[in-house]
C-alpha cells in the first residue's frame, strides 16, 4: 500500500511538473516565467501519535506567501503544492509548516522549484486547541406565576337540635376549623343564621368544621369548602348540660306593728282626815292581780279590747273611790 501511495503521489507530481514545463515558454504580464511548483508530503505526528484526521497543514514562505491547505488523513499529509507567484523571488527561502495554521512544525525546508519530496515527515509540538463551539443561548421559558389560591367564606344557616332539651336563651353558636373560631351566629329560638366560616387559609380547605354551643361540642360536623352556602343545615347536640335551677329566695314578712297600750288617767287622790284609810287607784289593780293569781276573772283592761270595754273597766276602778267619798260626806 505504501508503495502504491508513493507511486501515485510521484505520478501526480510528475503530471504537475510536466504541465508547468509545457507552459514554460510563456511569460506572464511582467515578462517573467512562472515558478515551478514543489510537491511535498509525509507523516504528521504530535506527541508521538499521528495527527487526527481532518486537521489541515499549510506551508509559508516569509510573511507573503501561504500554500493551499491539505487535509491530514491516516496520519499523513500529501500533495502539498508550493507554487509562489512568478514576480516573487523566493527560491532558496525557508519554507515553514503549520498545523491548522497555528502550530508550527519542528521541521523546515527550502523552496526549490520543481522539487518533489514525499517523505518530509512533520512533527508538531502539540495539537491545536479546538475552538469551542458556542452553545446556543437557551431560550428561557418564562414560568407562569401561580394563580394565588384564595379561601372564600363558607356560610351556614338552619336549626339547632338539643336532645331532650331546648336552646338556652343566652346561647352562643360558633364554628371551629383548626385553630380558627368564627364569630357567633344569630340565634332566634331554635333557628340560627349568619354563621360565617372565613379562616382565610387555603390549607384549611377540606379540614373538618366543628360546631360549639356555649362551649359544648356538637355531634354534627362538616368539611370546610371554599365559598359554599349551606342552608337548612341542622346541628345536633347530645348531652347538652341542663342549667341547675336556682332556689327562690323567700321574701321576709313585715314585722307586726306593736299595739299601742292605752294609758289610763290617774284618778284624783282623796284627802283623808284622821285615821281613815286613803284609797288609792292601786287597790283595784292589786285586787285584779290577786284575782288573776287565784284563777278568777281578770278585770284589768285588755290592751286588745275595744275602747268601750276599756272605759267600763276604768269606771269599775273608780267605784271604790266614789263610794269612799260619799261615805265620808254623809258621816260629817
Amino acid at each position: 500500500m505504501l508503495f502504491v501511495r508513493k507511486n501515485r503521489t510521484s505520478l501526480l507530481a510528475a503530471i504537475i511538473v510536466v504541465g508547468f514545463l509545457v507552459s514554460f515558454g510563456s511569460v506572464n504580464a511582467q515578462g517573467l516565467p512562472p515558478n515551478l511548483p514543489a510537491i511535498l508530503g509525509g507523516t504528521a505526528t504530535s506527541g508521538g501519535q499521528p495527527v487526527p484526521d481532518g486537521l489541515i497543514v499549510v506551508a509559508r514562505i516569509g510573511s507573503t506567501y501561504q500554500t493551499e491547505a491539505v487535509v491530514v488523513s491516516g496520519g499523513r499529509y500529501d500533495n502539498l503544492l508550493i507554487a509562489p507567484p512568478s514576480e516573487t523571488n523566493v527560491v532558496g527561502e525557508v519554507v515553514r509548516f503549520f498545523l491548522d495554521g497555528t502550530i508550527q512544525a519542528a521541521q523546515t525546508t527550502t523552496y526549490q522549484p520543481g522539487a518533489v519530496n514525499t517523505n518530509l515527515n512533520l512533527t508538531f509540538p502539540s495539537l491545536p486547541v479546538p475552538t469551542p463551539t458556542p452553545s446556543p443561548t437557551p431560550t428561557v421559558t418564562p414560568i407562569p406565576s401561580p394563580t394565588p389560591r384564595v379561601a372564600l367564606p363558607s356560610v351556614y344557616s338552619g336549626e339547632i337540635v338539643i336532645a331532650g332539651g331546648s336552646v338556652p336563651r343566652d346561647a352562643e353558636l360558633v364554628a371551629r376549623v383548626g385553630s380558627y373560631i368564627s364569630t357567633p351566629a344569630a340565634i332566634n329560638g331554635i333557628n340560627y343564621s349568619g354563621l360565617v366560616v372565613d379562616p382565610g387559609d387555603f390549607n384549611l380547605i377540606g379540614q373538618p368544621v366543628e360546631f360549639l354551643l356555649n362551649g359544648v361540642l356538637a355531634r354534627t360536623t362538616d368539611v370546610y369548602t371554599s365559598g359554599s352556602i349551606k342552608r337548612d343545615f341542622v346541628i345536633v347536640f347530645i348531652g347538652f348540660p341542663t342549667p341547675t335551677p336556682v332556689p327562690a329566695t323567700p321574701t321576709p314578712s313585715p314585722a307586726p306593728s306593736p299595739s299601742t297600750t292605752p294609758i289610763l288617767a290617774a284618778s284624783p287622790t282623796a284627802t283623808s282626815t284622821g285615821t281613815e284609810p286613803t284609797a288609792t287607784p292601786g287597790i283595784a289593780a292589786t285586787a285584779t292581780a290577786e284575782g288573776e293569781s287565784s284563777g278568777g276573772s281578770c278585770s284589768a283592761p285588755d290592751v286588745n279590747a275595744p275602747i268601750t270595754a276599756g272605759m267600763t273597766n276604768f269606771l269599775v276602778m273608780l267605784l271604790p273611790v266614789i263610794a269612799l267619798a260619799t261615805y265620808r260626806k254623809f258621816r260629817r
